[in-house]
């Protein structure tokens, strides 16, 4: 019975030992990075090991360790504003990830007078532009740059002075004794001429258009208000753009006109013609021939036009 009980006891201890050693096989530590889709490390991105209870937390650095159990266990990365992503360890010890930005991680983002909400917050009616929509054509300013972007804002351009201003009316006038510009709202100021901003700097812009504005802002939000939210520097390296605009104005259609050889020819024949069927002078005859002794400073001596100017041409010239 001795014998017996000690095989037993040592069977076991090699069974452990066995366990043991397989535990120690799969336990192993798995390290790497987060980065987003710009290149840039992300910190505090939660890392969950699918199916337990073992995680952590990218550090400062955009590093991170955690321990797994198996080759078929599967880490998962989530990040607010990126997509989850699951990777399978496999036989791997090192896993970088890259995180892409979440397209519907949040709901589109208005600008108000006491801060941001997300448009389905918003009860008041409120028209929000970025400023790549905003700028999608050439424009000098603000007020020529909303024409034909907002429902119930109507820009009307009176002037063709080089980066005139337009008149901008939001719904209408509400006043025919006093100002009836709308309140431009920029970066937080209120009351800055909007047509003194660069529309290259405007990342946002957002029309408000009812009553709210006037809860928000007051009388001088009577005529709608127009916030302004203008570029930030973004993380990364120096970016260089240029834009150049170049407009030509031509008349489309000129009027078809006779030429000064043509004009003379007719207007002598309308002479002679009253000349002879009208000796009295009717008001539709002309009192003179057009010839060199009657105008010796506009024909030569052989009657022919010295001159032959178009002027609706050089009127009409390219702007």
């Amino acid at each position: 019975m001795m014998k017996k009980t000690k095989c037993r006891s040592g069977i076991l201890f090699f069974l452990s030992f066995l366990l043991f050693l397989s535990s120690q096989a799969q336990n192993r530590k798995i390290i790497g990075t987060v980065k987003d889709n710009t290149g840039s490390t992300l910190s505090n991105v939660s890392i969950q090991v699918r199916g337990s209870k073992t995680g952590t937390i990218i550090d400062a650095n955009g590093s991170y360790l955690i321990n797994v159990s198996s080759r078929d266990s599967r880490l998962v990365f989530s990040f607010a504003g990126m997509e989850t992503q699951e990777i399978s360890v496999g036989e791997q010890t090192t896993v970088n990830v890259q995180l892409q930005t979440s397209n519907n991680a949040m709901g589109e983002v208005v600008v108000i007078g006491y801060g941001t909400a997300k448009r389905s917050d918003v009860t008041g009616a409120v028209t929000s532009i970025k400023g790549e929509q905003l700028m999608d054509k050439p424009a000098p300013n603000i007020s020529q740059a909303l024409e034909g972007k907002v429902a119930g804002v109507d820009v009307s351009i009176n002037s063709n002075a080089p980066g005139a201003g337009a008149k901008v009316r939001v719904r209408g006038i509400g006043s025919i004794n006093s100002n009836i510009d709308p309140l431009y709202v920029v970066d937080g100021v209120i009351g800055v001429d909007g047509n003194s901003i660069n529309p290259n700097d405007i990342a946002s812009l957002e029309v408000l258009k009812d009553a709210s504005s006037t809860a928000i802002f007051g009388s001088r939000g009577a005529n709608g208000v127009i916030i302004i939210t203008t570029k930030r520097g973004k993380h990364g390296g120096t970016s260089v753009t240029y834009d150049g605009n170049t407009n030509v104005t031509d008349l489309y259609r000129h009027l078809k006109t006779l030429n000064a050889d043509q004009f003379v020819q007719v207007y002598n024949q309308s002479f002679a013609n009253g000349t002879k069927y009208d000796p009295v002078g009717g008001v539709w005859t002309p009192p003179v021939a057009l010839n060199h002794t009657n105008f010796p400073l506009l024909f030569d001596a052989n009657d022919t036009p010295l001159y032959n100017t178009n002027w609706e041409s050089e009127v009409y010239k390219p702007s």
